[in-house]
């Protein structure tokens, strides 16, 4: 016969009074039920301060080009790229010029883009890879034997390498190339606007950060010596250096307009008294004038150059262009960016200019 445990046997009291040892005090029950609502609120709190600190930034405007929306996120990647990429190439972002500098770089990409198809421009994905190539010098080089196979594995390699070196993923770095690619493909297409001939100067150039610089250069000038030793020595362009000054011959609007006023203006052997362009202090020698010169080589691109800039700026007057960026936003952007750097790039950054713009 089975028996049944009786319900006040010992072993049973003793389990009953475990449990009500394991269950919380009345008193303890309700601090409790005090503190999580409180704890609740409290990572509320954190939670929405975060949110409006680091996320609701990130999802403001920072451009549109037609239903074209370009948010801060979009635009903190890209300046951790162009951060990154620069440091590739050995430079450093200038904080006072670049930040701006991508504003306007993002609304013309738009634009292009946007205009590609009207202008007959489409841009292969094959296109894009040969790009990457050359971009990452994987391109297979004259009498290099080497194996489709093994350029292929190089180029994986570097591609993988750069990925990481600039924060994009595949896709992003693709598309990024892909822009370029299709700048240069319209550039190509206006270059029809291009003229076969046209009048030009032949001037040498030294351009010049400050006026002591430019006081030295004109008491060197004026005793006799060699221009082309001088503008060597003392240029701060870097095209005007590595020539002895010599920028070759330039039809007019192949550089600024400030240029065009002066060398066109000088006679043949003439010297000019310093003037203002692209950031530095400019003296110019005329060494040649032609009235009808043909236009090739650097004077060419210079000019494709110009036509593909007066193309943007018929575009942006027949397209909705806004722009959305302050001061706050820029003190965020800066902020963000020595957030994300890894500690070695911190000593490698060049400070944001004090007369950074808005």
């Amino acid at each position: 016969m089975t028996t049944t445990a009786d319900s006040s046997s010992p072993q049973r009291s003793l389990d009953r009074r475990r449990v009500r040892r394991a269950q919380p005090s009345g008193g303890v029950r309700a601090a409790l039920l005090v503190a999580a609502p409180i704890l609740l609120l409290l990572l509320a709190i954190t939670g929405w301060s975060y949110y409006q600190a680091y996320v609701v930034p990130l999802q403001q405007p920072v451009v549109r080009v037609n239903d074209t929306v370009f948010t801060m996120a979009d635009y903190l990647e890209r300046l951790r790229y162009l951060e990154a990429e620069s440091q590739i190439y050995g430079r450093n972002l200038d904080y006072g010029v670049d930040p701006f500098q991508l504003l306007d770089d993002f609304r013309d990409t738009e634009l292009i883009r946007q205009a590609s198809p009207r202008l007959g421009v489409t841009v292969a994905e094959e296109e894009v890879t040969h790009a990457l190539k050359e971009r990452l010098n994987a391109l297979p080089k004259e009498g290099e034997q080497t194996t489709p196979e093994e350029l292929e594995r190089n180029f994986q390699e570097l591609f993988k390498q750069r990925l990481s070196q600039v924060n994009l993923s595949d896709a992003k770095y693709r598309e990024v190339v892909r822009a370029l690619t299709r700048r240069d493909k319209v550039r190509e297409t206006l270059s029809i606007r291009v003229p076969a001939v046209a009048e030009q100067v032949h001037t040498l150039a030294i351009a010049l950060s400050d006026e002591q610089g430019i006081l030295d250069a004109q008491k060197r000038l004026e005793k006799g010596e060699d221009f082309g030793a001088i503008a060597k020595e003392k240029s701060v362009d870097e095209e005007s250096r590595n020539n002895r000054g010599d920028l070759g011959w330039l039809p007019r609007r192949a550089l600024e307009p400030a240029f065009d006023e002066v060398a066109f203006k000088l006679p043949t052997g003439g010297v000019s008294e310093p003037f203002w362009m692209k950031r530095s202090f400019w003296i110019v020698q005329v060494l040649g004038h032609d009235p009808a010169r043909r236009v090739e080589g650097q004077a060419r691109e210079k000019l494709k150059d110009r036509a593909l800039e007066d193309w943007l700026e018929e575009e942006r007057k027949q397209n909705r262009i806004e722009r959305y960026f302050d001061s706050d936003r820029y003190e965020f952007v800066l902020s963000r960016l020595k957030e994300y750097r890894r500690p070695s790039q911190q000593g490698a950054q060049g400070q944001p200019r004090p007369d950074a713009r808005g």
